[in-house]
């Protein structure tokens, strides 16, 4: 079912001007008619990535690597949440936060500052920083601010704590299995991270080279 409004009522003209030069840009096949069906936040979904995937048009995600490799060697994959449990902290925005979080994506493309402030971190090997990286490069926006925290509480760590749960039950369940669980980078840091969590379960963490 369409969204019931469109895209040039949801959206305001500066908004729709941006997101036109992104498509043009880009070189991306939409336009606001093919776009129309979806929620603003999913907009955003789609484009977000967009940058990647014209500098390497042939070269899988990391996440897409791990499931092509897993199916090659006949591996058994389970997953730690549904994409509906994932997507649902999407539907608590509001209209205008849904429109800054598009804007916000738009804004990502352009500006590398984070994207390689991320990377440098992600290369030192440690989960320690991560929190520290986030409030470096935090918006000074009070909206912006209301919606970052409404992301983080819903996407990091409300599900690093969903993640640490269900790997709890999957271990006690089936002890002489073997796991390799690949989670973002993101979810392993800080009191509230995954790696903390397990340790709380009972669990010895140790690193391995």
């Amino acid at each position: 079912m369409s969204h019931p409004i469109t895209l040039k009522r949801r959206l305001q003209p500066k908004t729709i001007k941006i997101l036109l030069k992104h498509l043009e840009e880009y070189k991306i096949p939409y336009t606001l008619r093919t776009l129309q069906p979806f929620k603003t936040w999913a907009i955003a979904l789609m484009l977000s990535n967009q940058k990647e995937k014209t500098k390497y048009p042939d070269t899988l995600f990391m996440d897409e690597r791990l499931v092509a490799t897993a199916k090659k060697k006949h591996i058994k994959q389970v997953a730690l949440e549904t994409p509906l449990e994932q997507l649902k902290y999407f539907d608590t925005l509001s209209a205008s936060q849904e429109e800054q979080f598009l804007l916000d994506t738009f804004a990502q493309q352009k500006d590398t500052g984070y994207a390689d402030a991320l990377k440098a971190w992600y290369l030192k090997g440690s989960e320690k920083g991560f929190f520290a990286l986030q409030e470096h490069f935090a918006s000074k926006d009070p909206k912006q601010q209301k919606l970052d925290k409404v992301l983080l509480e819903g996407l990091l760590i409300e599900r690093n704590l969903r993640f640490a749960r269900r790997i709890h039950i999957l271990l006690q369940n089936n002890s002489n299995l073997r796991y390799f669980f690949a989670i973002g980078a993101g979810h392993l840091s800080g009191e509230k991270g995954i790696l903390q969590q397990i340790k709380l379960l009972g669990y010895t963490i140790k690193k391995l080279d």
